[in-house]
């Protein structure tokens, strides 16, 4: 089995030391080291460059900073996008980075080692945000199994449409950055109801599941610690994390 080198850049103490602790014992991973800022890791990278380096976001000013010293250091590295930001206030900033994928905070640890595996050892594109994921087909009694175990209640309008949503996103993985233009209009035809109803409805089902689930279930099924009032992910990052989950399991 190839092994692929990884370095991390990452200025929150806590989550650096958990992601070197996880990442150092997978079998295919070199370890480079953990860095706190670009200029200590452009100073240490000088001899040996990583395939690949997983750049973490806090959602601080610092962000702006990082991303605008990386697009000025010499690197000529892949990166891998580490955020709990959904939104793309931030993707400008990352024109001219080589960031292969982007990975939310509170997926499963495994999306984040499959994708980073993928970013090292596939064929880098200058300013591409997002790797475009192939289309997969996978059955629709898979979706619903794996909304269940969240917690998403099946006599909800919302459960059914987060199924749609999901397969849909699997089906064509760029609507995932289309939802207001393209998902939500397309499910909201199929039900004969509206793209605000859908949203609302999908809303209410994710927060009545992170309300009134079982959250040990939500944990393991999420890979993460969930705070009932900062641990509800937004109707695109439930996608998202449920569309990679099934995703990985096929691979």
């Amino acid at each position: 089995m190839a092994k692929v080198v990884v370095a991390l850049l990452d200025h929150n103490v806590q989550e650096g030391k958990n992601l070197q602790a996880y990442l150092q014992k997978k079998p295919d991973i070199v370890w480079k080291g953990w860095y706190l800022d670009v200029p200590q890791m452009e100073k240490a990278l000088k001899r040996q460059r990583p395939d690949a380096i997983v750049v973490s976001m806090q959602d601080t000013e610092r962000d702006a900073q990082m991303l605008l010293a990386l697009s000025k250091a010499d690197l000529a590295n892949k990166y891998l996008l580490y955020t709990s930001q959904t939104d793309k206030k931030w993707h400008q900033q990352c024109r001219d980075l080589p960031i292969g994928f982007v990975v939310y905070k509170q997926t499963p640890m495994e999306v984040l080692y499959q994708r980073l595996l993928m970013v090292a050892k596939a064929a880098g594109e200058q300013g591409m945000v997002y790797h475009r994921q192939v289309p997969v087909k996978i059955a629709k009694q898979e979706v619903a199994t794996a909304l269940k175990r969240t917690g998403v209640a099946p006599k909800l309008c919302g459960y059914h449409y987060l199924c749609r949503a999901v397969e849909l996103v699997l089906e064509h993985p760029d609507w995932m950055d289309r939802m207001t233009e393209k998902l939500y209009p397309t499910i909201a035809a199929e039900y004969e109801s509206t793209s605000q109803r859908v949203e609302r409805s999908m809303r209410y089902a994710v927060e009545n599941a992170f309300d009134c689930g079982d959250l040990k279930e939500i944990e393991r099924v999420f890979g993460y610690t969930v705070d009932k009032e900062k641990g509800k992910p937004s109707n695109r990052e439930y996608i998202a994390r449920m569309a990679d989950s099934l995703r990985i399991a096929q691979t």
